[in-house]
């Protein structure tokens, strides 16, 4: 999803490393899931990047910027039965407030999406909610586009 036409990263963008999470990271994990609205312990983020951490279609990927994460991707593909490869799920983005605006965020879909080509992937899809209006224009700045699908959701 290479668009020529989108502006150059920031420089501050451009010293961003992006890696696979380390439970060293957890603290900054748990204040980007607090910004985006998932307050959790310590004890469950640790718990939360284990059981990532053992499913082998998923990957979490976090944005360093000097010596703090300032940003997280999570990205899980599967297979499908109608089609003849996997898809994947952006399933969370989140960069910290002070960096957002700066291109991190792109860096970050950048990285998922090159994890799901070489996972094999025929797309990526993501979700986000109906409030968060500057996401969706950040999506579809990356190339993404609301289909014909509707998305449901039942809790248990």
């Amino acid at each position: 999803m290479t668009d020529l036409g989108r502006l150059p990263l920031s420089p501050a963008a451009e010293m961003v490393a992006v890696r696979a999470v380390d439970h060293r990271d957890a603290a900054d994990v748990q204040g980007l899931l607090n910004d985006l609205g998932y307050p959790m312990s310590l004890d469950e983020v640790h718990s939360r990047l284990r059981a990532l951490d053992a499913e082998r279609s998923t990957k979490v990927l976090v944005a360093e910027g000097g010596d703090r994460v300032i940003g997280l991707a999570v990205i899980h593909w599967f297979e499908l039965l109608e089609k003849p490869g996997p898809f994947a799920r952006l399933l969370a983005l989140v960069v910290s407030n002070r960096a957002r605006g700066t291109g991190v965020g792109r860096r970050l879909v950048e990285a998922v999406e090159a994890v799901a080509r070489r996972a094999g992937c025929l797309g990526m899809e993501v979700t986000t909610a109906a409030h968060r209006e500057q996401a969706q224009g950040f999506y579809e700045g990356m190339g993404f586009s609301t289909g014909e699908s509707r998305y449901y959701r039942k809790a248990f």
